[in-house]
C-alpha cells in the first residue's frame, strides 16, 4: 500500500498494522489508479489524508487544496503545463476525489487550516471565479469538522514563512503521526517523532498568530463583499 511506502516499511507485522489502519471495505484504495500518471507523492497525500483522523494544513500562498473549488484547482494546476509534464485532466481528477474525505459520514477527518493572507489577496482567475473561492471557504468554515484561520500580514514575523506544511494524525492503531513538508519538486514526508512535534508546535504557534476563526469569517465575508 502506498502508505507503507511512505515509511519504507519492510517488517511484517508494522505492515499488517498499516493494512488494519487501512480497512475502509477495500483493498485498494482509489488513488493507486492514478500512481503513474501524477507521481507517487501526491497519490501518497491521498493514502495519508484518507487514513488521517486529524489534518493539520499551513499554507502562506495559496488554498490549501481540501478546500479548493474545482475552477481554483484549475487555475493552479494549468499553470503547472510549462514545467510538468503531468496531464492536467489526471491532477484536477485526484485533487477533487481527494476533498471527499471531508464528506465521510461518521468518520471524516478534523481539518484545521491556516492560510496566508496572500493567498486571499492573489487574484487567481478573475474576480468571479476569486468571490467563488473565498464563499466556498467561508461555507466550509461553518462545518463542525473544519476550522480556518488567516494569518495576516500584520501579523508579522512567524514560523511558517519557510513554506507550507501538514501535520497528519491517526488513531490509536498507529502510533504518532507524520508530517509532510512542501517544496518546489514532490515534497517530503517524515515520521519522525522530533520532526512531527516540531511542525506540531509550530503548527500551534501559527494558530496563535492567526485570525480566530470567528474573525476569519469576518475577513472573509468583508473580502466577498468588496470584491
Amino acid at each position: 500500500m502506498a502508505y507503507a511506502r511512505i515509511y519504507q516499511v519492510t517488517d511484517e507485522t508494522v505492515v499488517q498494522r498499516l493494512v488494519g489502519l487501512a480497512k475502509h471495505g477495500r483493498t485498494r484504495g482509489w488513488w493507486t489508479a492514478y500512481d503513474s500518471t501524477v507521481g507517487p507523492s501526491a497519490a501518497d497525500i491521498a493514502d495519508a489524508e484518507d487514513l488521517a483522523t486529524s489534518i493539520k494544513t499551513w499554507q502562506p500562498n495559496i488554498i490549501p487544496g481540501l478546500l479548493q473549488t474545482r475552477e481554483y484547482s484549475t487555475a493552479i494546476i494549468g499553470t503547472r503545463r510549462i514545467l510538468n509534464p503531468d496531464p492536467v485532466d489526471q491532477v484536477i481528477e485526484l485533487r477533487e476525489r481527494r476533498k471527499e474525505v471531508l464528506e465521510r459520514a461518521g468518520n471524516a477527518p478534523q481539518l484545521w487550516a491556516i492560510i496566508g493572507e496572500g493567498a486571499i489577496l492573489t487574484d487567481v482567475g478573475g474576480p468571479l471565479l476569486m468571490g467563488q473561492q473565498l464563499q466556498h471557504l467561508l461555507n466550509l468554515s461553518q462545518r463542525p469538522n473544519i476550522a480556518i484561520q488567516i494569518m495576516p500580514f500584520k501579523a508579522g514575523v512567524h514560523l511558517g514563512m519557510t513554506g507550507g506544511f501538514m501535520v497528519l494524525g491517526f488513531d490509536a492503531t498507529l502510533d504518532g503521526g507524520i508530517a509532510y513538508m512542501e517544496n518546489s519538486g514532490a515534497g517530503v514526508f517524515t515520521d519522525d517523532p522530533a520532526e512531527v512535534r516540531f511542525h506540531a508546535d509550530g503548527f500551534s504557534h501559527l494558530q496563535a498568530q492567526a485570525l480566530t476563526t470567528a474573525d476569519t469569517r469576518t475577513y472573509l465575508l468583508s473580502a466577498i463583499s468588496a470584491g
